[in-house]
Order: structure tokens, then C-alpha cells, then sequence
């Protein structure tokens, strides 16, 4: 099957009155029906940014400066064909019939994404009737299924109430369903387990999987919590200074990682065996300066391994592909290689 959504080279600039900010610097991926593509990276990689490109909802002073992002339609005699969103105008009639209908997302913090003055339940069914040509009864009826689907007790009773109601894993439960309601082809998951505790976060997970396999749809997982990342992804996608450093399956990834910004990743994480009372590895250092324009590798001045080789710094970015479908963004890997 052919990809449901298709990003190439997209660039997103924040211009600034202290300078540009290159929070998204040629970024390319794919993804299928059915499958969930993890993006992971610290705070400030610009993993939010690209969801928010893909969904048309770049905050100002922000936009897209460069690239395509290739939605598949299906058309009505069965063929199918690409629609780029990027020349679409973000507050057109297009792109809102699609955003919420096809491409929907979870955003990290429930509370601040509901209306604190509306219910639950009518913010759902608000969403179904924009995309839809139901009634308010039949509407009504669909969010109170939706909501008994992700595991929300007497929903019924819960429909009509106030997201303040409702516990933060219920919130995220009625953020979920609002997000499906619609059955969408593609679902952006922005840290929607973030602020969650670990029982809670782990139902979620398993319900977004369940829901997945139900529906067929796309998920783009945005986490900085690689065991997250691990038990949810199909593929994933590791950003840093808006930069892809390595793209791989998720087994290949956390069993062969080869970019050394990966490598120090899964060395904070700490595991099973970790002993008790131990300090846990970090990563030296920060992000480069967010309005330096860099043309080599951003992990250059945090990097261990280059030893401080001018090819890491000055060679021109570039991810090459190392084995099949494994790609890496690293000029010493790929000499090796």
C-alpha cells in the first residue's frame, strides 16, 4: 500500500526580531495506514512543530518555508491521488474540511484544549456535526459510544459533564474520543501521556493500539519518553536542532542504533538492571544556539564520538540510507559504511 501521508524536505522558520529560527530543517518521512511512527528527541527539537505543520496550525510568527506534505486521497471511482497541504491556505475551507475529518490530533495537556466552560459532550458532538450530516440526537448518541469506547464509565451521565469533572486520564479518554469521533485516516499524538501516571499512561497506550487496529488509522506518536516510543511505534524518527539523526524500525533502533545522539539517548534511560542509587548517563551540554544556521551536524558540539573531526561540523547535512530502511545522519557513520 502506498503511504497515507508523505512528508519531503520541510523546513519551518519562526522569524523573529533577534533572528530566524530554523525549528524544522528538512525533514522527510512516511507512514501507513495501520502503523505508528514515533518521533522522539529532547525539548525544543521541533518534534510539536511538525505535527503542528502537518495539521496546518503553525503558530505566528511561523510558516512553512519549504517542502511537501502529501496526504492521499481516495477518489470516488477508487483510485487514489496526492493532495500537498502546504500551498493550502491554513484558514481555508479545504484544509478545515480536513483537519478534524482525515488529520486530527491529541494534544499533551487536555485541560487547556477543552473549553472550561462547555461541556464534554457537546464539544464532541461539535466536531461530528461539522464534519458530518447527522442530527444533534444522532450526535448525541455517537459521542456517548465514542466515550463508553475509550473506557469512560457511565457515559451517559458523564456526557454532560465539565472537562474540570473529569480526573486528567478521564481528560485525555475525552480528548481521544473527540479526536475519533470522526473516524479520521491520520491522528497526531502530541505527549498525550505526559502528564499522566504511569498506571494511566500504560491503559492509554493500549487503547490507542486498540483503536488503531479498529479504525486503520495512521498514528504520528510525538513523545520525548523513549519507552513510550518503544512500546507504541512501528517506526520512529529521532529529531534533534529540527534535524532527522537516524530513521529506522523500532527493533533496529533500539537494538542497532548507529548516530551517536541516539546512542546517548538510550544510555539515559535507565534499565532493569540499573543499580540502585546509580547516577543516571546525560547528555552534555545543550541545543545549539536556535538562530544558528549550522551546515554540518547540530549534535557536533555534544558529540563524543567524532572526536572533534571538522568533517562532522563542516560536511552539509545529509540523511543516507545504511541498510534497508534504516538512515542515518552522520558523516563518520556513512564514511564507514
Amino acid at each position: 500500500m502506498p503511504p497515507i501521508l508523505t512528508v519531503e524536505n520541510l523546513r519551518v522558520h519562526f522569524f523573529l526580531d533577534e533572528g530566524v529560527v530554523r525549528a524544522v530543517d528538512d525533514v522527510s518521512f512516511s507512514v501507513e495506514a495501520g502503523k505508528t511512527l514515533g518521533i522522539v528527541g529532547e525539548s525544543g527539537s521541533g518534534k510539536s512543530v511538525i505535527g503542528q505543520s502537518i495539521l496546518r496550525i503553525i503558530p505566528s510568527p511561523g510558516r512553512i518555508v519549504n517542502g511537501k506534505i502529501l496526504l492521499r486521497i481516495e477518489e470516488g471511482n477508487g483510485s487514489s491521488g496526492n493532495l500537498d497541504l502546504v500551498p493550502l491556505a491554513p484558514h481555508g475551507r479545504l484544509v478545515r474540511s480536513i483537519r478534524g475529518r482525515d488529520l486530527t490530533m491529541i494534544f499533551q495537556e487536555p485541560m487547556n484544549s477543552f473549553s472550561p466552560v462547555h461541556t464534554i459532550g457537546s464539544q464532541i458532538m461539535e466536531a461530528l456535526r461539522i464534519h458530518s450530516d447527522v442530527s444533534a440526537a444522532e450526535a448525541r448518541n455517537r459521542a456517548i459510544e465514542m466515550l463508553g469506547r475509550v473506557g469512560i464509565p457511565s457515559p451517559e451521565n458523564r456526557i454532560d459533564g465539565y472537562p474540570h469533572q473529569l480526573s486528567g486520564g478521564m481528560r485525555q479518554r475525552a480528548m481521544i474520543a473527540m479526536a475519533l469521533i470522526c473516524n479520521p485516516r491520520i491522528l497526531i499524538a502530541d505527549e498525550p501521556t505526559t502528564a499522566l501516571d504511569v498506571t494511566i499512561q500504560a491503559q492509554i497506550l493500549e487503547l490507542l493500539k486498540e483503536l488503531q487496529q479498529e479504525f486503520g488509522m495512521a498514528i504520528l506518536f510525538v513523545s520525548h519518553n523513549l519507552g513510550v516510543i518503544s512500546e507504541i511505534s512501528d517506526d520512529v524518527l529521532v529529531v534533534y536542532f529540527g534535524r532527522v539523526m537516524e530513521h529506522a524500525p523500532v527493533d533496529v533502533l533500539f537494538n542497532e542504533p548507529l548516530h551517536p545522539y541516539t546512542k546517548a539517548l538510550l544510555r539515559s534511560v535507565p534499565g532493569i538492571d540499573t543499580p540502585v542509587r546509580s547516577h543516571l548517563a546525560t547528555i552534555e551540554g545543550t541545543l545549539p544556539d536556535p538562530y544558528a544556521d549550522i551546515v554540518g551536524c547540530p549534535f557536533f558540539g555534544r558529540c563524543t564520538e567524532c572526536g572533534g573531526e571538522t568533517i562532522c561540523r563542516d560536511d552539509p547535512y545529509e540523511l543516507t540510507k545504511v541498510a534497508d530502511r534504516h538512515y542515518v545522519a552522520c558523516p563518520r557513520m556513512c564514511i564507514k559504511t
